[in-house]
């Protein structure tokens, strides 16, 4: 008897514990996040590096052929404060790699409101137009940073945690 009240417990521990990890705010449930919006990223931790000189986790990515730098700047916490996006100035054209972008948003912003505030503001047409200064869309407590050159486009994302 003992064990049929038992095992259901421990399912239940099991089972809270991955929930607590996909809403945290650490690279592992930025994983877990970006992994359930499109399955076939199937990204794990070990992928990516910490530099010690720059204080920041970052990982290359080819997405159709598109090379990508996903870069991240943490609090003392282990927190992810900072989203650094890196990438082609062309790399929109392309669905897949634009399709990484927004899921990338979306994992790291965690929070869904946000995030459509955000996508709302048509960045499609903002990746486009090649500005000297950096173009700032706030929602929340949220910030993004878009910066187009005739080299690449970088956008970065600010979390207030």
């Amino acid at each position: 008897m003992k064990k049929l009240v038992v095992l259901p417990l421990i399912f239940i521990i099991f089972l809270s514990s991955c929930s607590v990890a996909q809403n945290g705010e650490d690279l592992s449930s930025f994983i877990l996040r970006i992994n359930t919006l499109n399955e076939q990223y199937n990204l794990t931790p070990q992928g990516f590096i910490y530099s010690e000189e720059n204080d920041d986790i970052y990982k290359f990515f080819i997405v159709s052929e598109n090379e990508i730098l996903l870069s991240f700047k943490e609090d003392n916490n282990g927190r992810l404060t900072e989203m650094n996006f890196v990438a082609d100035n062309k790399f929109y054209e392309d669905s897949s790699s634009f399709e990484f972008f927004k899921n990338s948003l979306n994992a790291f912003i965690n929070d869904e409101n946000t995030y459509t505030e955000i996508i709302d503001n048509d960045i499609s047409q903002l990746l486009k137009a090649q500005t000297k200064e950096s173009v700032i869309i706030k929602s929340s407590n949220i910030e993004v940073s878009i910066d187009v050159t005739t080299l690449g486009i970088v956008i970065t994302i600010y979390k207030d945690i």
